[in-house]
């Protein structure tokens, strides 16, 4: 038996083709740039409230980002399982938060160079390599690629915390998350979003997340 696929939407008369571009919303977005990105779209009309927009971002919990200057899974060792742990992972304050540098695009290879740099309070360097993005890292103890829990955007992120980022092509973090080490209120620390609650209730209650997740 053989059967005809057909690429495209039917509310797009010339599906699959089209002159019209847009712009994908970029993971260097600040929270007010990344949710008014969803509301207006660039002309899309998007339309979504902030409570779509962080239950939109949880399709996150499958995947990982490689060869695009971010580098892990979301969650490890779970890119084909769809849950709440993205929110969990976030919501967890007793894990070590990292920011990093990611992973550097090779020319001409499919493999990739891990470039890790020290704790944001100690080390502001980008390091090698002008495609390697700031990403979070989570680890429960030992701090290494291979014990590391997960990773986060600051999109990602943004959904519990206001992030201050550089003005900059880089769109450095420049507060660290609460973590075990540390905690809100802190010098340096960041403050929670207006979406923490949304975003914490997803992390608490997994059905609240999966019947707003299918009702959007």
């Amino acid at each position: 038996m053989s059967v005809t696929f057909r690429w495209g939407r039917e509310d797009c008369p010339t599906s699959p083709e089209t002159d019209e571009v847009l712009l994908l919303p970029e993971p260097t977005m600040t929270g007010p740039e990344m949710f008014d990105y969803f509301a207006n779209g660039t002309g899309m009309g998007f339309g979504f409230k902030k409570r779509e927009v962080a239950a939109l971002l949880g399709a996150h919990t499958l995947g990982g980002a490689n060869n695009t200057g971010y580098g892990g899974p979301w969650i490890a060792g779970e890119v084909n399982i769809f849950d709440n742990h993205y929110y969990t992972m976030m919501a967890n304050t007793s894990l070590i938060w990292q920011t990093r540098v990611g992973e550097r695009k090779l020319q001409r290879t499919y493999l990739t160079l891990h470039i890790f740099k020290k704790k944001l309070s100690q080390n502001h360097g980008r390091g090698e390599g002008e495609d390697a993005r700031w990403q979070f890292n989570a680890f429960e103890e030992e701090v290494s690629n291979e014990t590391r829990k997960a990773f986060m955007l600051s999109t990602d992120m943004e959904l519990f915390y206001k992030l201050r980022l550089t003005d900059d092509e880089e769109a450095m973090p420049t507060c660290q998350v609460p973590d075990r080490d540390h905690h809100e209120g802190e010098e340096g620390v960041c403050q929670k979003s207006g979406t923490y609650d949304v975003a914490y209730n997803f992390a608490e209650v997994r059905g609240s997340f999966f019947v707003t997740f299918r009702f959007y």
